[in-house]
């Protein structure tokens, strides 16, 4: 994830702690026809994950070999830290959903 994105003085954020709502801000969504979300969508994903006590990295799809490196444990793209996770229940939904999205979700 990228502080002061398209800025000349831009630079990796490589650990994200907790994902709050500067980070949120930071991440925009996409003008490009062939993608879906951009940044934004990516942060969605990486709450859930977070949340569920999984470790989340968003890295560079066009570097080559940068998975390579996230598995090896090298610093290579931004590391959202897992949060630790609260006992399985009817609530685990309404932690990820909107009450919108939730209608359509059966328990």
């Amino acid at each position: 994830m990228l502080e002061n994105f398209g800025k000349a003085n831009a630079k990796t954020l490589s650990r994200i702690e907790q994902i709050d709502e500067n980070i949120e801000q930071m991440a925009g969504g996409t003008d490009s026809v062939t993608a879906v979300g951009g940044m934004a969508s990516k942060i969605q994903a990486a709450k859930i994950a977070v949340r569920s006590g999984i470790p989340l990295v968003i890295a560079s799809g066009k570097k080559t070999m940068s998975w390579h490196r996230v598995v090896a444990g090298e610093d290579e793209g931004t590391l959202f830290v897992p949060q630790p996770t609260p006992p399985p229940g009817p609530q685990t939904l309404d932690r990820f959903f909107s009450p919108s999205q939730r209608r359509g979700i059966r328990r």
